[in-house]
């Protein structure tokens, strides 16, 4: 039995993204303090308070030591949703998928009414037309990258699956 891959947020990612908003909320709070015009201040000053609060509170969320995504003998886990475990037995095949900067793992189901009942989720549509697999899961800040979760997905289906 392999030991389960618990994957987890980025801290020195988090930590960036947090350094980020915070400078640009100080670029704000100076063009909401020495702006000339009333309404250029007010543009500084939703700026700082945009970026300030929504800065720390994404970072903040980043910075939870909660796994994840979890790949266990069971199956595999997506912890950031609804997501039911996904038994190895019910996925066919895995892959990654580029979009823009973003990166999603993607996971083709052998019974996709098993895990959408009703037709509607994740499981329909355009995502399966584009060959995207009734399953995306966004691998942004996780302290793996997503090639290597893709790889351990794949070794874990073709030995536990």
């Amino acid at each position: 039995m392999t030991e389960p891959i618990e994957v987890r947020y980025s801290k020195g990612k988090a930590l960036l993204l947090l350094l980020l908003a915070a400078v640009f909320a100080a670029g704000g709070v100076g063009m909401g303090l020495t702006a000339r015009s009333q309404s250029d201040r007010l543009v500084g000053w939703c700026v700082a308070g945009f970026l300030g609060l929504g800065g720390a509170v994404a970072a903040s969320r980043r910075l939870t030591n909660k796994p994840q995504i979890i790949l266990s003998a069971e199956g595999f886990q997506d912890m950031r949703g609804n997501q039911k475990l996904i038994p190895w037995s019910q996925i066919s095949s895995v892959g990654v998928a580029r979009m823009r900067q973003s990166k999603y793992l993607c996971i083709e189901l052998r019974d996709p009414k098993m895990f959408f009942p009703t037709g509607q989720g994740q499981g329909t549509g355009l995502t399966n037309a584009l060959g995207l697999g009734h399953v995306q899961c966004s691998l942004g800040g996780l302290d793996r990258s997503p090639e290597n979760i893709a790889s351990e997905v794949s070794a874990r289906l073709s030995r536990e699956g």
